[in-house]
């Protein structure tokens, strides 16, 4: 199975050779489960099926109820990466608490330079953008020499925020892998 990596779960990451990046302009639609700002009060159930996001997207980020792992949509089919740092497939009757997707349809293609972290990852992000197009969807193929990547244990009731989540998660190192990046650049700041 073709590796699957969020820029959400990315903490650093070395390109070894140019990849592609694909953007999505803000005329395009976005359809959001939740907010980050109920994940962070762990609210983790949700009442949405995947089933039912597929009707609204086939590229996006995410998690699965339970706040269990990370969720990445790419080409109509939906992943869970658990904490085990495995990629499952999602079906349709599981449920989301959180999740943002949007038809991907790309209106423009660059190729990236060579980077060798997250921050110049973002710089080369930021000159090829048009700040006025956010927020977008961006898709990365390439060949990747390092990526340090992280996801969440499933979390049990009572549910602790999402703060306190993340002091549980796991973190993996990839090392010469080939593969895809899901993300978005929206208007908030990045983080790395």
């Amino acid at each position: 199975m073709r590796r699957i990596l969020s820029i959400l779960v990315i903490l650093f990451i070395v390109l070894a050779a140019s990849g592609l990046l694909y953007t999505q302009s803000a005329d395009h639609s976005i359809f959001q489960v939740s907010t980050w700002h109920a994940l962070k009060q762990g609210m983790y159930d949700g009442e949405t099926t995947f089933g039912e996001l597929k009707k609204h997207g086939d590229f996006g980020l995410g998690t699965v109820n339970g706040l269990d792992g990370e969720m990445v949509a790419l080409n109509s089919e939906f992943f869970q990466i658990k904490a085990d740092g495995r990629v499952y497939s999602i079906t349709d009757d599981q449920k989301t608490p959180f999740a943002v997707v949007t038809f991907f349809r790309p209106d423009k293609k660059f190729t990236l330079p060579q980077v060798s972290d997250m921050k110049g990852l973002q710089e080369a992000l930021d000159r090829m953008l048009d700040p006025s197009a956010k927020p977008c969807a961006i898709k990365i193929e390439g060949d990747f020499r390092y990526v340090k990547v992280r996801s969440v244990p499933r979390q049990e009731k009572p549910y602790p925020g999402v703060e306190e989540a993340l002091k549980h998660q796991t973190v993996s190192e990839l090392k010469n892998v080939r593969g895809t990046l899901v993300g978005s650049v929206s208007l908030v700041t990045w983080t790395a």
